[in-house]
């Protein structure tokens, strides 16, 4: 961690919000939170203290906070995860990844709580955020579209699955689900939502 440390600090002067440069691209790569987790080892304590010690070399760039955001996210940290995605998305409001991000921040923390009525509320924000990135005509957003929607079932069905003795999931609901899953060729984030859609329709009596 303290040679990916020296690394982005000593670039930090070459990188700029939505550069393509190679500078960028190098950045990208040393603060992906997944690279730094699984391909490098880093111990989680010890990619915060990377965050934490960058924060005023690249709070101007988007892709920091959206990386920050993820791994506090990862880590069940859902309100410090909603700070840091929203930074992200003042710097670039019309990114899928970020709208995505700040979308899934919101269902993952409503199925987080015991409460029924706060969770609610929760959920309804991210999941109307993450019908409008389903519904959305963007041709960048309809390529991933497919990974919308494996998140957005998979969280409701979780949320279903959580809170059933408090709400009942509508024929409308169920509908929307069904048809935003049929797809020709699904591929696997497809499939994974699919059984688990399919699972709860035999849990509901509804595979009719």
């Amino acid at each position: 961690e303290s040679i990916i440390l020296e690394l982005l600090d000593s670039i930090s002067n070459r990188v700029y919000e939505e550069d393509k440069s190679t500078w960028y691209i190098l950045f990208q790569c040393l603060l992906k939170v997944e690279i730094l987790e699984k391909r490098l080892q880093i111990q989680k304590d010890d990619i915060k203290k990377i965050f934490l010690k960058l924060q005023s070399k690249y709070g101007g760039i988007s892709y920091f906070w959206l990386q920050f955001g993820l791994f506090e996210q990862s880590q069940g940290n859902y309100v410090a995860a909603l700070d840091y995605l929203e930074k992200s998305a003042s710097i670039r409001p019309k990114a899928f990844k970020i709208q995505h991000a700040v979308a899934r921040n919101y269902m993952c923390y409503a199925n987080s709580l015991r409460s029924f009525e706060k969770a609610d509320a929760l959920f309804k924000k991210g999941e109307n955020r993450m019908k409008e990135l389903i519904e959305s005509t963007d041709s960048l957003k309809r390529k991933a579209r497919p990974y919308s929607i494996s998140c957005y079932v998979t969280e409701k069905v979780k949320f279903i699955k959580k809170f059933k003795g408090d709400q009942v999931p509508s024929g409308n609901e169920l509908k929307y689900m069904k048809r935003i899953l049929e797809y020709v060729e699904p591929n696997g984030y497809m499939l994974t939502a699919f059984t688990k859609f399919y699972r709860l329709l035999t849990v509901l009596g509804k595979t009719d």
